[in-house]
């Protein structure tokens, strides 16, 4: 708190943190001073602020950041590391007034995609409607039934019962990991389902008798618009309407 410099990169990391939320990773700060016990975990740290990836808990892995100091930069190069470590970001959702809805419906048929349209009564989309998003995808083609990395796994956690030294059994966690986000990272990359949107005002709530939302739930729809024959067009009403977000579960109202 005494540092001028972490005082003005605060208010940029609050900022980064909240879109970093909506794309499935983290950014965060950490006051050393009270806390000695994270600052040993980085002994090569020198001065503050000092920014750094860390992909396990117990932060023995680490990546130093030494861009600007800038939110919007601190979170790109974070999203590009999370890939590259084997993090698959979850695309974040727009909210769209009811003016902007058959543009956006035009487009998702124009890409050949049915459209998901969540509606409530927030201005900004709940958290699960990214992850909802994020969660349908195509299925990979010619998917494996079994990883093909199962028999290295189950030496790797053999070993690692077996090893009486810490250091080796650190090493051999740090390697599972790098395994299962290396598998996650590749089935991240299937094509979404959907044409994913979210609109909050009472127009859009009146259209679709989608109101009395309550806060942090909301009325999932699929539509699958026929620019030619607009009375051909679809449109699906969830049968569980509406959805709640249950301690980061995803429920029926």
């Amino acid at each position: 708190p005494w540092c001028g410099h972490c005082k003005q990169l605060a208010p940029k990391l609050k900022g980064a943190a909240k879109k970093a939320k909506a794309m499935g990773f983290g950014i965060g700060a950490v006051d050393v001073e009270p806390n000695p016990s994270i600052q040993s975990l980085f002994p090569d740290i020198k001065g503050f602020p000092s920014l750094k990836y860390v992909n396990n808990a117990k932060g023995k892995k680490s990546i130093d950041y030494n861009g600007a100091r800038e939110g919007d930069a601190i979170l790109q190069w974070t999203k590009e590391t999370f890939m590259k470590t084997g993090g698959v970001p979850t695309e974040p959702v727009e909210a769209k007034a009811w003016s902007e809805l058959y543009t956006f419906l035009g487009r998702a048929a124009l890409d050949d995609k049915p459209a998901l349209l969540a509606v409530g009564g927030d201005k900004e989309p709940p958290a699960w409607l990214a992850k909802l998003h994020g969660d349908l995808k195509e299925a990979p083609k010619d998917a494996p039934k079994e990883s093909p990395e199962a028999e290295t796994k189950r030496l790797l956690t053999e070993a690692k019962k077996a090893t009486k030294l810490a250091e080796v059994r650190e090493g051999i966690v740090g390697v599972l990991e790098t395994l299962n986000m290396a598998e996650k990272a590749k089935t991240g990359k299937s094509k979404p389902l959907f044409s994913t949107t979210y609109s909050g005002d009472a127009e859009s709530a009146a259209a679709f008798n989608a109101t009395g939302a309550a806060k942090g739930s909301a009325y999932v729809f699929a539509l699958a618009l026929d620019r030619k024959d607009l009375g051909k067009s679809v449109v699906l009403a969830y049968p569980g309407n509406p959805v709640v977000a249950n301690r980061g579960k995803v429920e029926d109202g």
